[in-house]
């Protein structure tokens, strides 16, 4: 029997709107028999999940998606994490300081926005972000809340994108420090929605910025995303046969916000299951040190 997996969702612990154990219950309800916790630059949801999975029979995978900035801002992206140890103590520091960055980033865009006349305070923003760490998805839902933008599309459209009168760019880690940590902790590195990072328009296009990730120990290429078409998805697909990265996917889910994503199904092309399971699990193993982390 084949299982259905999804290896990129997001809770309240970074922008999502289903606490970790929510998750891990939608997914026993929906049939999505694996999933991997990778909420953005943060870990605290993956035990929560883990914990209501194992009571519910779906196995839940440690994960994290870095914020990666360099060569002064030109070239970013996401690189998730998957398979960590959340108790690795370097991995701890590292989303304790990625943490606080996302606070003054947070207060940096609300000045922002009053200097363009719109007033959002510092407490409603915590109020809405909860336990999780404050980012532009929040920021968004309290443009919606105070009736300033329709959709959060409108308020990224509007304010928080490149270009847009409230956008701070976000600190993020050099792709080598991101990709050496993850694989200290256990995991392997995969560059996540690849033609949505910054920097793939650049000379030598996607090829070349995935080559350059892949000098600095990149292990897996994410092949499948609601974000892109089959043609994008083939193209993927050879790309990482050609350097030998583990082809990983999943739906980004998000919950409430993004409501036509659903878990383990995307958009609804979305269909992993065990090859793809089998394949990031021994990926996993290969570079994991004798006896673990």
């Amino acid at each position: 029997m084949d299982l259905r997996c999804d290896f990129h969702v997001h809770s309240t612990v970074s922008d999502g709107t289903l606490a970790p154990g929510e998750i891990a219950s939608l997914a026993h309800e929906t049939g999505v028999d694996t999933l991997a916790l990778t909420d953005h630059d943060e870990i605290a949801g993956v035990a929560e999940a883990a914990r209501r999975g194992s009571e519910l029979g779906v196995e839940v995978i440690a994960g994290i998606e870095f914020s990666v900035t360099e060569d002064e801002g030109r070239r970013q992206m996401h690189i998730l994490g998957l398979g960590i140890d959340p108790d690795f103590p370097a991995l701890r520091e590292c989303v304790a300081a990625l943490r606080s960055a996302r606070v003054r980033r947070s207060v940096e865009i609300l000045e922002r926005l009053r200097e363009v006349g719109i007033h959002i305070s510092r407490e409603r923003l915590a109020e809405i972000a909860g336990e999780g760490s404050i980012g532009r998805p929040h920021v968004a839902r309290a443009l919606v809340e105070a009736g300033v933008c329709a959709s959060m599309d409108e308020a990224f459209g509007r304010f928080l994108r490149r270009g847009r009168p409230a956008f701070i760019a976000h600190p993020g880690l050099p792709s080598e420090r991101a990709i050496s940590l993850i694989h200290a902790a256990g995991g392997i590195a995969s560059l996540a929605h690849p033609l949505s990072s910054l920097g793939v328009q650049a000379p030598g296009g996607l090829e070349l910025f995935v080559e350059r990730l892949v000098a600095t120990g990149l292990d897996g290429l994410e092949v499948w995303h609601p974000s892109q078409h089959p043609g994008q998805t083939r193209k993927l697909g050879k790309l990482a046969r050609k350097w030998d990265l583990v082809p990983t996917g999943g739906s980004d889910f998000h919950g409430a916000d993004r409501p036509d994503v659903k878990l383990g199904r995307g958009r609804g092309r979305l269909r992993l299951g065990r090859p793809e399971r089998d394949r990031i699990l021994d990926r996993i193993a290969q570079v994991r040190v004798p006896g673990g982390v």
